[in-house]
């Protein structure tokens, strides 16, 4: 049986409870010093300005000097997806964040310890050495299962060349059981981080420059009015927003007819409710 820190963790609950406004904050936070090599790299409700007013992460994890990543725990009740998006493009515009992890409040209950290591398994160097030894034994038996996976493949064809049947009836997936990468988690990043792709917020930023008095609750107001519920993000996985079809030729990106054709959807949308 595994031997229990108990100190460690009273150390790190009270810690978090200080600084934590949510129970998600909370057992979030004590799942990500659990595995740091190094605890004092994350940060809780840091104050950070922009253009359009100051915001506090959740939480601020030092990469490196040049790379700081925030950490937002989205409860159901306490965010709202577009405005949470108007934020995280200011935040990433005044280079305050190099990227930000969006992670939902029912990700977390279900169990923040693997939310906390998949989060930091881009940054190895980040990690306890035990934990970096235990995602290098996943690894490695998840290639064995699939190497399973793929011989019981070849046996299936072989049969079916054999003898004929129904294929479903004799695959056996020996990777079901595996745990599947973390859901309800996703990344946002700066646009001069070439290796990510795409950029985000640009579409938010260029509708603020275009109301430049306004603030984050007047622009998500005006934007509602506007275009309804779209956000930058439906528009992306919808593949209507196309970063290449925007862009002029001294290579700046200009929204303004995708702006107009927001418009007519909420437009023909109301007509199609009315009819």
């Amino acid at each position: 049986m595994q031997k229990v820190d108990w100190s460690g963790f009273a150390e790190r609950y009270c810690q978090a409870v200080s600084t934590a406004e949510s129970p998600i904050e909370l057992s979030m936070q004590m799942a990500l010093q659990r595995v740091l090599k190094e605890p004092d790299r994350l940060v809780a409700q840091v104050e950070l300005e922009t253009r359009r007013g100051v915001f506090r992460p959740d939480f601020l994890l030092s990469i490196t000097p040049a790379f700081r990543l925030a950490i937002e725990c989205d409860g159901k009740d306490y965010h709202d997806p577009l405005r949470d998006g108007f934020r995280d493009a200011f935040l990433l515009a005044s280079r305050s964040v190099s990227a930000i992890t969006r992670i939902s409040g029912r990700t977390i209950h279900a169990s923040s310890s693997k939310v906390a290591i998949d989060v930091l398994s881009e940054y190895p160097h980040l990690l306890k050495d035990e934990v970096t030894q235990i995602l290098k034994q996943a690894k490695r038996e998840k290639e064995e299962r699939y190497e399973l996976y793929a011989e019981a493949c070849r046996l299936r064809e072989r049969y079916l060349e054999r003898e004929g049947g129904d294929s479903e009836s004799y695959l056996i997936d020996y990777t079901s059981d595996y745990p599947a990468t973390v859901t309800g988690l996703f990344q946002r990043f700066r646009a001069d981080i070439k290796t990510h792709s795409p950029p985000f917020g640009a579409l938010y930023i260029q509708f603020a420059q275009a109301n430049p008095s306004s603030s984050i609750d007047a622009l998500v107001c005006l934007w509602r009015n506007l275009f309804g519920e779209v956000t930058e993000d439906s528009l992306l996985e919808r593949g209507l927003l196309d970063y290449g079809v925007y862009r002029t030729k001294q290579g700046r990106l200009d929204f303004r007819n995708l702006f107009s054709e927001m418009q007519a959807w909420k437009q023909q949308a109301a007509m199609d409710i009315g009819s």
